[in-house]
């Protein structure tokens, strides 16, 4: 998985490197698994029982930028915060919520909160 993840942040160490951290961040959660499939062509996806957040990278038209990613998580209320982009409502009462990774400070405990909402929700 490790080259393979590797492979997907283009090879940038600081993409990676935002990566991994997030991951540390998230050590706690039981049963995390990450997918990247061929399926998942440009996304990392994270799940328990179902799919819970997924990661991809930023693009400006068809090229990919290197100075970080998007996440992209599902709770079920709104989060009212400058951090988040875009939401939108896939399923009634589930918002999708679109938040942009650029520093290492961007994964704090309101990001890893939110993420492990997501994942309680998607068991």
């Amino acid at each position: 998985m490790q080259k393979t993840t590797f492979k997907f942040f283009r090879n940038n160490d600081k993409l990676l490197e935002l990566y991994n951290e997030l991951l540390l961040q998230l050590s706690d959660l039981p049963k995390l698994v990450v997918k990247k499939r061929k399926s998942y062509a440009k996304m990392v996806v994270f799940c328990n029982r179902r799919n819970f957040a997924y990661i991809s990278l930023l693009e400006n038209g068809e090229d990919f930028l290197d100075e970080g990613f998007k996440i992209v998580f599902s709770i079920n209320s709104k989060i009212s915060n400058v951090r988040i982009q875009t939401i939108t409502e896939p399923h009634s009462g589930c918002f999708s919520h679109h938040t942009i990774i650029k520093e290492k400070c961007d994964i704090d405990e309101e990001l890893t909160e939110w993420l492990k909402q997501s994942y309680v929700n998607a068991q």
